[in-house]
């Protein structure tokens, strides 16, 4: 018996879907380079949570995810799957997938890492100390083992109902490097 019409669009949508997960999956190589480069370029002109977070955890924002001010798609950068901000242990639903066939710029890796680096070129904004920001950059290499491949250390799991910031932050020293501004 022939497809409807309605169950046309939805195989056809669910291809797309695995389309796109295996895109990303077949980026990984690329995907593990995020990590370092994200820190190199972070605390130039300021500090996003974008890049904190993949070098800390080793995940990236998918912007087209956002609902009501929350990310709900990240990209594990280990991998190239794509997981649930809010259990990482859990496959992401189709329809925030299916969002990136309108913006498939946001998981084109080769793209986002030469905006890395571009940014990791800048100079040090005059108000940061570039010697402290070069020290703390180092320092974070060191305490997460970061190397220009990225690999997890271990496995991080988010508790019910708390947020990355707290998973990012938990035992983090909220003045890294003492004073930005000198």
């Amino acid at each position: 018996m022939p497809q409807t019409k309605k169950e046309k669009i939805s195989t056809q949508a669910k291809a797309l879907v695995e389309a796109i997960r295996e895109y990303s999956r077949s980026q990984k190589k690329l995907w593990q380079k995020l990590p370092y480069l994200a820190l190199e370029a972070d605390g130039r002109t300021g500090y996003l949570g974008t890049y904190a977070k993949a070098y800390r955890l080793g995940y990236w924002e998918v912007q087209c995810s956002v609902n009501r001010g929350d990310y709900n798609m990240y990209v594990d950068v280990e991998t190239g799957e794509f997981i649930s901000p809010w259990d990482y242990q859990k496959e992401v639903p189709d329809e925030y997938v299916l969002r990136l066939a309108l913006r498939p710029q946001e998981i084109n890796v080769e793209q986002i890492i030469e905006e890395l680096r571009q940014k990791a070129q800048r100079p040090t904004s005059s108000v940061y100390n570039s010697h402290k920001q070069a020290r703390w950059r180092g320092r974070l290499r060191r305490e997460l083992g970061l190397g220009k491949v990225y690999s997890r250390i271990e496995t991080i799991k988010a508790e019910p109902h708390r947020g990355w910031i707290e998973d990012m932050v938990a035992g983090w020293d909220p003045d890294p490097i003492g004073n930005f501004f000198d």
